[in-house]
């Protein structure tokens, strides 16, 4: 039974991981990144697209360049729904 109870609570911890998508070219120096929470209701919304932040911030400082947020959406979890954001975003020169 404790095998059990410590499996699942292995699975349900290991989906809490953020798991976003490389970013997508989508225009001169543009990009998108999307990505879903796996927190379920411990999770909102804002907290996906804060970690979209700090990845596009990370990619850009790989060009030597910086982000400017172009647009950005986010849905927090609801029946059948994983809480999700999207971020587009350029990498422009200091």
């Amino acid at each position: 039974m404790k095998l059990i109870v410590g499996a699942a609570l292995a699975v349900l911890l290991s989906g809490c991981a953020h798991r976003p998508m490389e970013p997508v070219m989508i225009g001169p120096d543009t990009y998108m990144i999307t990505a879903k929470g796996a927190g379920g209701v411990f999770q909102n919304g804002s907290d996906v697209k804060l970690t979209l932040y700090k990845d596009a911030i990370r990619f850009c400082g790989t060009l030597d360049k910086y982000m400017d947020e172009v647009s950005s959406t986010s849905e927090s979890a609801a029946p059948m729904r994983m809480p999700n954001a999207e971020l587009h975003f350029r990498c422009v020169a200091h």
